[in-house]
């Protein structure tokens, strides 16, 4: 195989641009076909270059991949990979690995030759820029051998030579893992803005103690000086409530008597009234006269 997909593509990136950024930086490309949006019909921000030879296109892979691009503006860099990308190493498995503390001066070339100076199996390296085409700090070496593959995890940890600093490395997670993890996130998105939308609406509901489900009515709190504490503490005693209801159930008998104690209470109540009444004014005055 012996082309290469290039990407992260500028409106005015054209192909004699490609070729003469190729051609800065002393590599031969035999073609460019610069890929269009078929929906607006302009530039798709990617294309593929074809090289003499598979030779020339993994060197220029190896090497270039990472380097400003020349004559771009604002700066970028060559983002390149296999044009048919897991093709290539189909069936050959590949052991990764995370490299940290990397100073802003170790590009992909450096970390890669690094590497392959003590690890032949060493397939490339990739360190991780920003948006400003700036070292995050840290990057990826793949390897074709596993026993290299550890070696490498216990050998290099704090190994120095590559860049002003220590590095520091781990185990990566495989991208196949990765993929099927991304497969995976519009449905978990999904579930977590649901869930989002859920908690807002409990907390929000929370914030006004109110209580659906609760028998006990609950104060409010701007309808006294309760604070949120001693309403959760009500809230808690009422749920743990285990004092039986009583029994107000009543036989025909009983009905009977507190009829009859009612009555009798109200005639009471009037004979009482009626005693202690305000005589009228005319019966005052013959009072008073007789």
């Amino acid at each position: 195989m012996s082309t290469l997909w290039m990407g992260d593509l500028e409106t005015y990136m054209d192909e004699t641009f490609i070729r003469n950024a190729f051609a800065s930086v002393g590599r031969t490309v035999l073609s460019v076909k610069l890929i269009r949006n078929r929906v607006v019909g302009g530039p798709a921000g990617y294309c593929f270059v074809d090289f003499p030879d598979p030779q020339s296109a993994e060197d220029c892979l190896k090497q270039v991949n990472g380097l400003p691009l020349p004559g771009s503006n604002p700066q970028k860099r060559f983002k390149l990979n296999w044009a048919t990308h897991g093709a290539r190493d189909a069936g050959n498995p590949e052991f990764s690995i995370f490299v940290g503390d990397l100073t802003p001066d170790v590009t992909d070339l450096v970390l890669r030759n690094f590497f392959c100076e003590r690890f032949p199996s060493c397939k490339g390296a990739k360190v991780v820029i920003d948006q400003g085409g700036n070292s995050r700090g840290y990057g990826f070496v793949r390897f074709g051998d596993e026993n290299e593959h550890t070696r490498a995890l216990n050998e290099m940890q704090g190994a120095s030579g590559c860049g002003g600093r220590p590095i520091r490395v781990s185990l990566a997670t495989p991208k196949k893992t990765m993929n099927q993890m991304q497969q995976h996130q519009p449905h978990q998105q999904q579930y977590y803005d649901q869930f989002a939308q859920y908690q807002m609406q409990q907390a929000y509901m929370a914030a006004w103690q109110y209580q659906m489900q609760q028998a006990q009515y609950l104060q409010y709190p701007y309808q006294t000086n309760t604070d949120n504490s001693q309403l959760q503490a009500q809230a808690q005693n009422s749920t743990n409530d285990t004092t039986e209801p009583l029994d107000n159930t009543l036989e025909d008998d009983d009905v009977d008597k507190l009829n009859t104690n009612f009555v009798n209470q109200q005639q009471s109540l009037l004979l009482k009234s009626l005693k202690s009444r305000w005589m009228a004014a005319d019966q005052l005055l013959n009072a008073n006269g007789n």
